[in-house]
């Protein structure tokens, strides 16, 4: 990423001193190409909160799976524990309450493993919604930075069409963003089953 704002530091500083001795339209090149950076800086933001983000509900989701895995080894420690109370026990109410108390945690065990299999699901939910996020301000930078460089090739070839391109990369970089935002806030933003 940094070499990506080294780019971006060299083709502001050849926009600005071309706006300064170049035509005259050079100088609403250098207004959008800061707005270009202010937008491509806000979507690398946006993106690496959302990388983070996929990583930490992963992580979360590895620790819950690892919990159900310590479950279901308690159920079936207490099944066996009940399967051989069965076989190696007298007959008698102590033995069958051994046995019923096993089964019983057997149960239990089972039923603690449903609730922790559907946080872990949320979480891989989340890590994944997350993930997608990351993924759509990711593109939005991508066509940010090559907008300010084309920016750049516009004041340096004195060639306006150039810069009408990276207006339209521009366009496409906001479109990604606005979209990132959307699919991230979207939801919360309408009320409507949010968390």
């Amino acid at each position: 990423m940094s070499e990506v704002e080294g780019l971006t530091e060299q083709a502001e500083e050849h926009i600005h001193h071309a706006a300064h001795s170049g035509p005259q339209w050079a100088s609403w090149v250098a207004l959008s190409t800061v707005i270009l950076a202010v937008l491509a800086a806000l979507s690398a933001f946006l993106s690496g909160f959302n990388e983070t983000e996929a990583l930490i509900n992963r992580q979360l989701a590895s620790d819950q799976w690892s919990y159900y895995q310590a479950k279901g080894l308690k159920g079936n420690t207490a099944k066996a524990s009940a399967d051989l109370f069965t076989l190696l026990s007298k007959p008698g109410p102590e033995s069958q309450e051994s046995i019923k108390n096993y089964r019983e945690e057997q149960t239990r065990y089972k039923e603690e493993q449903e609730k922790i299999k559907e946080t872990a699901t949320e979480f891989e939910h989340e890590s994944n919604a997350a993930l997608h996020n990351h993924e759509t301000y990711s593109k939005g930078v991508i066509l940010f930075q090559i907008a300010i460089a084309v920016s750049a090739v516009s004041v340096l070839t004195k060639r306006r069409r150039y810069w009408i391109v990276s207006l339209v990369g521009g366009a496409g970089g906001l479109l990604f963003l606005l979209c990132g935002l959307l699919q991230q806030f979207g939801p919360h933003l309408g009320g409507h089953g949010g968390h």
